[in-house]
């Protein structure tokens, strides 16, 4: 049985954290999981992953709530949680956890549970802010132990 897994990044590079994305589109298939990825636009890690034959997708997550001006930042929630529908995901991975406030929101309307991928040690009120319910990730996943500390 395989499991279908969106990773959700911004980046559109194919360095840092887009690296470690763009292996674990090889190696997961080993392991009954069919990786799909949604990225903020065109560049090489769009090139690579569709010359991979990777399903993937330019939605852009990089939004951040504005009271005054909150249309950029709702299109963006329907936009991903209409690409986390319609691909069957059963997981959500956000890979900058800067950008979970989308995806998170995204994730929770398609009714698809979340992960996180933290790379550095964040502020708690940062992480009381960001990881509220119902926005909670069902997992968090810590780039080195000291993060945890």
């Amino acid at each position: 049985m395989t499991t279908r897994v969106l990773l959700t990044t911004n980046s559109r590079d194919r360095g840092s954290t887009s690296r470690t994305l763009e292996a674990w589109t090889h190696l997961l298939p080993e392991h009954g999981i069919a990786p799909m990825v949604t990225l903020g636009a065109d560049g090489p890690l769009l090139t690579a992953l569709r010359s991979a034959d990777v399903p993937v997708h330019k939605v852009p997550i990089r939004y951040f709530f504005d009271w005054r001006n909150p249309a950029p930042f709702l299109a963006a929630i329907l936009k991903l949680a209409w690409r986390i529908r319609r691909s069957g995901a059963a997981l959500v991975h956000v890979n900058e956890h800067e950008h979970y406030s989308v995806a998170a929101r995204a994730a929770h309307l398609a009714g698809v549970p979340l992960v996180v991928h933290i790379r550095f040690k964040p502020e708690p009120d940062m992480c009381e802010w960001l990881f509220k319910a119902p926005y909670t990730p069902h997992r968090v996943f810590f780039t080195s132990q000291t993060q945890m500390h």
